[in-house]
């Protein structure tokens, strides 16, 4: 342990630096003063107490309960105020910064007559707003103006309790209905440490109180300022993200049908995502439906609507996380096998095991890193004049779900895995795989999580679109750093530890009995990952993949990768074999051309000098393909290039290298070849055919008139020399001024298209007779066009090798 200690003390350090570092600066930042002072259930309470109090029942009334926030008010305050103005401000009770929205209803549609209440806390559980929505046809008795405006002061006072000491009444409007006049009124109050107003909205309906808002209003120039800005980013990220979906798609269904997909991790994962996702979703439902209309239903009917929708959003991210992580597993344990013993040991919930705690644990330092890196910026920025922030009171979001620390620790695992699955490990796996450059891959990671920023959580908006979107750029290049330099499952805790710390930054802050539960079970689940990276130091157990088996695709990976290997060593083999220039004979045009199939075979050919002005020119075929054939290949010309040398016959060339094979090689192989003396002095060839497709000869006499060399005779290895020295006989050519002599292997003819039709020897024939005059070079190249015009993009099948001789 003491050995296991050593190396991990800079990390064990840094851990434990980080985390003084945040206690010390904690109480300087935005963070310390964004507080909820009352519980869902206590505002609900209060709300209730205070409708009570004006003699109205709620019997038949359903209730749902909102945060109720104005992002620009915040970042307006912290541009003016910066983090000790701000939490100045908002220690005040009744400062209309952010708190509860209780809203009592009945769901009827919204074309029926109904009344509907609404009431507004601060953060502290004082009520800073009332709304009664009443049908403009209901009678009530009426007051008139002064009547209305001395009425209206009183209940300010009275039931809500808001100090309206420097408040002016600017502004009275009085609206009449059919049956009642209605009175609204609008008191203003400058402020000399913030430029903006204090307004105070209030309603008479008839002779009762129908409205009460408190608010500040803060200058024009500032409303709406950030909100368009966030709206383009979030519209286009929308966007990329289903293209991205669509895309990882395709992959994934053409990987499936080449049975390179292995599933059934995927599918756990699936299953983990999606459960977790509707626990968040169902922990959320106070949140849906605020600001939400659909027509003339009613506002519970619209609150399911969109929940359902949620769910749908939730599944939908469910499928994205399967399908980029099934993609990217096939590539991922083909590029890094050994990266994947940390998720394989967590995934199969060996999180004890020294591979799964120790990246669990890494992932924990540099999420602590990252969340306290969050912290400096925000209070170097929000105590500054640069017109550059880190909106913190926005993010009291946390306090909607039913459970805080349920929504904290939901949300950070589906920001984990979809910022290191979705973004980084799919695209790292798909870029590193097609150009196998680190560099590359960490910076279109960083392109992919900005234009994905929606799937993000966690990374600060600091105000303008060009930095944020330098921000989504930075934190993207980062988090492909993070898992080039460890793996997977450092990277994903990295990003849910930065998201848990936030969240904590938030809940700590709080008074309420409830919301500090909420954090300390959230540093319980923080304390937790030292305490099992400890356990694991001592136990010291490695892990060994054993349950999940070798996946088929990766046995597919495996036997695909030995066979690549294999087919790179037989071409280089074949290659080296044939020679590396042509003959230059004074009186003749020779060319020759061998073109290799995707997957090697054996063709072969060759020339040799012989004396007397001589030259031997031998062609043939191996059977079989891969290493075996280049093997055999190469033990052919051995014993071949040993005999031509010693006899001017081609028969009894080919005979001693048949005897000589026939003792080597399997019985179930044998060399096709075709081997020619060329007599420069008396322009006369001599040749042997042993199984090898006959040689065209094209006289240019006779009008181009072309013939099949088919002199008889079996291939090499086949027999052990009685039957093939009977049948193989010897045969002579003249060759005069034009005439030439093409001898190809089988690649040619049997060349295929789409059809399956053959390019066949009758099509071969007529090439050669329609370019006799061109070249020998040339004629090749002739054919080996026509022949790609027939097959088209149907792949070659067979090697292809051709010599021609052509005198001049």
């Amino acid at each position: 342990m003491n050995n296991i200690f050593f190396k991990q003390k800079f990390w064990i350090a840094g851990g434990i630096f980080l985390i003084v570092a945040i206690i010390i600066l904690y109480p300087y930042s935005t963070f310390k003063g964004v507080k909820m002072e009352v519980s869902r259930t206590d505002a609900v309470k209060i709300a209730r107490s205070f409708l009570t109090k004006q003699n109205i029942s709620l019997n038949d009334y359903y209730t749902d309960i909102f945060i109720e926030r104005d992002p620009d008010l915040s970042k307006y305050m912290l541009l003016t105020l910066g983090d000790k103005g701000v939490k100045d401000v908002i220690s005040k009770e009744n400062w209309p910064t952010y708190g509860w929205k209780i809203v009592f209803y009945k769901n009827l549609a919204k074309n029926v007559p109904q009344i509907t209440y609404r009431v507004n806390l601060s953060h502290s559980g004082k009520v800073v707003g009332y709304n009664r929505s009443i049908p403009d046809s209901m009678f009530l008795p009426s007051l008139v103006r002064d009547s209305a405006t001395k009425f209206i002061t009183s209940y300010i006072l009275k039931a809500a309790s808001i100090d309206t000491s420097g408040f002016k009444l600017v502004e009275t409007k009085e609206d009449n209905y059919s049956n009642r006049n209605d009175f609204s009124f609008r008191w203003e109050k400058e402020l000399k440490e913030i430029k903006g107003k204090l307004i105070l909205r209030a309603k008479v309906q008839g002779n009762q109180p129908g409205a009460l808002q408190y608010e500040f209003e803060i200058p024009e120039a500032y409303r709406n300022f950030f909100n368009t800005e966030d709206a383009i980013l979030g519209t286009a990220s929308v966007l990329f993200v289903f293209f991205l979906t669509i895309f990882a798609l395709v992959i994934f269904l053409k990987k499936y049908h080449q049975g390179e997909i292995w599933i059934k991790i995927g599918l756990r994962i699936f299953a983990i995502f999606l459960a977790i996702a509707l626990i968040s979703t169902v922990n959320n439902w106070p949140a849906y439906g605020d600001n939400v209309g659909i027509g003339e239903l009613g506002f519970l009917t619209v609150k399911i609507l969109a929940f359902l929708l949620g769910i749908m959003i939730e599944a939908f991210f469910a499928i994205l996380v399967f399908v980029t992580w099934t993609v990217s597993e096939s590539y991922a344990r083909e590029l890094w096998p050994t990266r994947f013993k940390s998720v394989d040991a967590f995934i199969n919930g060996r999180f004890l095991s020294m591979p799964a705690a120790t990246s669990i644990f890494r992932g924990m330092i540099i999420g602590t890193a990252m969340s306290l890196l969050y912290l400096i910026v925000a209070i170097i920025l929000n105590s500054s004049k640069t017109g550059l922030l880190i909106d913190t009171p926005s993010m009291i979001g946390i306090y909607e779900g039913f459970v805080p620390a349920i929504e904290a620790l939901t949300q950070s695992f589906i920001s984990a895995a979809l910022g290191s699955i979705v973004l980084t490990f799919f695209t790292i796996n798909i870029t590193y795989n097609k150009w196998k450059k680190k560099w590359l891959s960490i910076v279109l990671s960083g392109i992919v999580t900005l234009c994905a920023a929606v799937l993000v959580d966690k990374i600060p908006s600091v105000g303008p679109i060009g930095l944020d979107l330098l921000l989504y750029f930075a934190y993207g290049c980062f988090f492909a750093y993070i898992y080039f330099a460890f793996d997977l499952l450092t990277l994903s805790c990295a990003l849910f530890y930065s998201s848990l710390v936030i969240d904590m930054y938030i809940l700590a802050s709080s008074d309420s009995g409830f919301f500090k539960l909420s954090y300390i079970i959230l540093a319980l689940v923080y304390l937790i990952t030292p305490v099992i990276y400890i356990i694991s130091m001592i136990r010291k157990e490695d892990f060994v993949l054993e349950s999940y088996g070798l996946p088929p695709h990766i046995q597919r990976i495996s036997e695909r990768e030995r066979l690549k290997k294999e087919m790179e060593i037989a071409s280089k083999m074949q290659l080296s074999l044939l020679p590396k220039e042509q003959p230059f004979i004074s009186g003749y045009d020779i060319a020759s051309v061998s073109i290799p199939a995707k997957e090697a075979g054996g063709d072969y050919y060759d020339f040799i000098d012989l004396a007397n002005s001589k030259l031997g020119i031998a062609i043939g075929d191996v059977s079989g393909k891969g290493v075996g054939a280049a093997m055999y290949m190469t033990l052919t010309k051995g014993i071949f290039q040993a005999h031509a040398e010693e006899n001017v016959s081609p028969k009894q060339v080919l005979a001693k290298v048949n005897q000589l094979l026939y003792k080597t090689i399997e019985k179930n192989s044998f060399v096709s070849m075709i081997y020619s003396i060329l007599d420069v002095n008396n322009n006369k060839m001599i040749y042997s055919r042993a199984g090898q497709n006959p040689g065209i000869f094209c006289s240019d006499n006779d009008g181009g008139t072309t013939k099949f060399m088919t002199s008889s005779g079996i291939a090499l290895g086949l027999d052990s020399g009685n039957v093939f020295n009977k049948v193989l006989i010897e045969e002579e050519v003249e060759i005069c001024p034009g005439d030439l002599i093409v001898f190809y292997t089988d690649g040619f003819t049997e060349a295929m298209n789409e059809r399956r039709e053959e390019y066949g020897e009758e099509k071969l024939r007529k090439m050669i007779q329609e370019n006799r005059h061109r070249p020998s070079k040339e004629i090749i190249q002739k054919i080996l066009k026509d022949i790609k015009d027939f097959v088209d993009v149907y792949p070659q099948h067979d090697d292809m090798t051709m010599v021609i001789v052509k005198r001049v």
